[in-house]
């Protein structure tokens, strides 16, 4: 059977599904994208059996078929060619040809009836979120994830929607990142999911994508959720089955006397002080006294002793040393002028916001100095 397509109709919509393809996989066919011609629409599908992407574009051609194409080759195949250029393929049963202009291409195929696809699911659940706004809140605290931690729950965000509010919650057991959206309409009952690490990193890259300001389609269930991009773009993905931790024990609640501190001289004192960083710990001390902060940081290469101007009424002194990392990450993600740094002992938790908006929360656990 032969097609006709352009690299305008397959790029942009392979690139939106080839991060579920890994490149090691145990069995073959998770290796392959599967193309499902029908009803002049093209539908490319990938999956690591914990993911499943589809992505449905219209075409030219009115064929119905599918088949498999290995990813890797694919993608290395077309990545640098114009959006221009004519792709004619041709199928068979175990082999798909690919001529481009005067080149030919032979790729080997599976048969698509084997691809693999998650489980229908039941007891479902719907709301619509403001795509920007979901966006907006996996930007700011998806930094703040576990990665590959024995503690299932710490490798993702918790997605918690209660009151007519939506909550995002990451943290990797050192830091914790809290975000919310009040929204205007009603979007059902309480819920509370935890969203696997890689799910979220393939749904950011969708939404990056998307230039559109249409909303997106939470389906969701005891072990699974989908997300609906305008029927364009179909994500599905197994839910981390564990319970989060009860997070506000660790934000503080005593929120008086915070230390006002401009955001980007903060920011610019912690990258110098970076220089002298001790690559094993990372750490840093911070000494508060009446309106100034005190920045060091020491190793074998040497030392440095930073000042800037803050606007504080502290009684005594605050020495406390923290990660400079988790510092610098958590006031790049903020956005005011100034942030509000408030600490209510050298060994409690300290919360980082903007200083005029709370809806973006950072804690940091203090480190031993």
């Amino acid at each position: 059977m032969k097609i006709q397509l352009s690299i305008e109709e397959i790029k942009n919509p392979l690139q939106n599904i080839i991060g579920v393809v890994e490149k090691k996989q145990t069995l073959p066919i998770l290796s392959h994208i599967l193309f499902q011609f029908k009803n002049k629409n093209l539908t490319l599908s990938a999956t690591d059996m914990e993911i499943e992407i589809k992505t449905i574009t219209s075409v030219s051609t009115d064929v119905e078929t599918s088949f498999t194409i290995y990813a890797k080759t694919l993608i290395d195949i077309i990545k640098n060619l114009s959006n221009e250029t004519i792709i004619n393929l041709e199928t068979s049963e175990k082999n798909i040809s690919l001529k481009i202009e005067k080149n030919i291409f032979n790729l080997n195929s599976l048969t698509p009836k084997d691809f693999p696809v998650l489980p229908e699911i039941t007891n479902k659940w719907n709301v619509d979120l403001n795509k920007k706004e979901l966006k907006f809140l996996l930007d700011k605290i998806s930094f703040s994830m576990g990665n590959q931690d024995i503690r299932s729950y710490l490798n993702g965000i918790l997605l918690k929607i209660d009151n007519n509010k939506i909550t995002l919650v990451a943290t990797d057991g050192h830091r914790l990142a809290i975000g919310f959206k009040n929204q205007t309409n009603d979007i059902g009952e309480d819920r509370s999911i935890i969203i696997p690490r890689k799910t979220i990193s393939e749904l950011l890259k969708i939404l990056n994508n998307d230039t559109g300001d249409n909303n997106v389609n939470l389906t969701i269930s005891e072990n699974y959720i989908i997300v609906n991009a305008n029927n364009e773009i179909i994500l599905k993905s197994r839910l981390i089955d564990s319970s989060f931790p009860d997070y506000q024990q660790v934000v503080p609640t005593e929120l008086n006397n915070p230390i006002i501190i401009n955001r980007n001289e903060f920011l610019t004192c912690l990258h110098q002080a970076a220089v002298f960083i001790d690559e094993r710990t990372k750490s840093v001390k911070l000494i508060f006294e009446q309106n100034t902060l005190k920045i060091q940081t020491k190793s074998e290469n040497g030392r440095a002793d930073i000042e800037l101007t803050t606007q504080t009424t502290l009684d005594d002194i605050l020495e406390v040393g923290f990660n400079i990392n988790y510092l610098i990450q958590s006031l790049e993600k903020l956005d005011s002028d100034n942030v509000k740094f408030i600490m209510p002992n050298k060994d409690s938790s300290c919360l980082i916001v903007n200083e005029d908006d709370v809806s973006i929360k950072y804690i940091i656990m203090p480190l031993k100095l």
